[in-house]
């Protein structure tokens, strides 16, 4: 999977950048940040593989869909949501590559 520099999530452009930096939200380090009024997504490269990277930047997205949607996960919690949508959609990236491509 080729991560792209931009990708459209409703009507908005999201910049997606790979980054080395440490990523923090709330305190808390993470391997991605989507930021919602700037329309990123970063994604740390440096502590994790190639996979690890497709999966975080897929997560990214799936929260980033959620929010442009105003998907209400019913008090769900919402990390385990999107892990799970995001670990599905990398699975069916890989294991069905040619659907993806015209």
């Amino acid at each position: 999977m080729n991560i792209p520099n931009t990708i459209r999530i409703g009507s908005m452009d999201y910049k997606i950048t790979l980054s080395d930096k440490i990523l923090q939200l709330n305190n808390k380090v993470c391997k991605g940040i989507v930021d919602y009024e700037m329309h990123t997504i970063e994604i740390n490269n440096c502590v994790q593989d190639k996979q690890g990277i497709e999966q975080t930047f897929l997560h990214e997205v799936v929260h980033a869909i959620v929010k442009e949607r105003n998907f209400d996960l019913c008090g769900k919690d919402d990390e385990l949501v999107v892990d799970e949508f995001a670990f599905g959609l990398h699975q069916l990236i890989k294991d069905n590559p040619d659907i993806f491509k015209e």
